[in-house]
């Protein structure tokens, strides 16, 4: 848990998830209450065996997998040891289309370390409309183009599913983000506008709900805090008990006062 908490800390800005699978068939309240209790803060996030999204194989613990975005399985592991080399080679390799891209392209290896992405795929378009047919700057160009529009089309989906969960402040949260990376490119940044209008105009009480859960979190990630996160998420039960997220607010609130975990 420690070193999957520093994992967090030092890539969740890059765009890494840490999930921790239970392999050994505690419940959900029992997980969720001691890496709340025991690890506040924690950033890293529990899934049950169960309802783990991939399978590791191997016979050792632990077993470490690095997931792509698209479900795909990039490296696996159930040897140990350090990962951080391997996700900085990761990271170093982002966004990187069929290799090294065409000296015509380099121009867009900043945009993309700093998440531009409307400045990025504007580049690249441009340098694939100039590009003769059949060269290697037109094929990356292209390829990039498409890589770029599959990365919003999944971040729009991510922010979807959040607010499905009811994790509306979540998602409007993801796509305030988004619209500042996608600056630039006119038809993402409108569309964008337009669903972050949409949580504001048509899920208010969601919203004002998960406001209310994300202060709770931020509160609980000090132990100081966690009397006062609770209290927090009580209002959520009090004053928003019809939003999908008080089911949520209700199992953090067990989770934090659950004296068994003794902390």
């Amino acid at each position: 848990m420690p070193h999957a908490k520093k994992l967090h800390d030092q890539f969740g800005a890059q765009g890494l998830h840490v999930l921790l699978v239970e392999s050994q068939a505690h419940k959900r309240e029992e997980t969720l209450a001691f890496t709340l209790q025991a690890f506040p803060g924690h950033g890293a996030q529990g899934v049950l065996g169960a309802d783990s999204p991939f399978s590791v194989e191997g016979a050792g613990l632990p077993k470490t997998a690095l997931v792509g975005v698209d479900g795909k399985v990039a490296w696996i592991s159930d040897k140990g040891g350090s990962l951080e080399k391997i996700l900085e080679d990761q990271f170093s390799r982002l966004h990187q289309v069929n290799g090294e891209l065409d000296k015509s392209l380099k121009s867009v290896t900043k945009d993309l370390n700093t998440r531009a992405l409307g400045k990025a795929v504007t580049t690249a378009r441009a340098a694939a409309a100039k590009a003769a047919d059949g060269s290697k700057a037109k094929t990356d160009a292209e390829a990039l183009v498409a890589h770029l529009e599959k990365t919003v089309e999944r971040r729009m989906a991510m922010a979807e599913r959040l607010l499905k969960a009811g994790r509306a402040a979540k998602a409007r949260a993801a796509l305030v983000n988004l619209q500042k990376q996608v600056a630039g490119e006119k038809d993402w940044t409108q569309k964008v506008t337009d669903e972050i209008g949409s949580i504001d105009q048509d899920h208010k009480d969601d919203l004002a709900a998960d406001k209310l859960v994300m202060a709770a979190e931020d509160l609980m990630r000090d132990k100081k805090g966690r009397q006062a996160g609770v209290d927090k998420l009580a209002e959520v039960t009090k004053k928003f008990s019809g939003a999908k997220v008080a089911k949520l607010a209700e199992q953090l609130s067990k989770a934090a006062q659950d004296k068994s975990v003794m902390r």
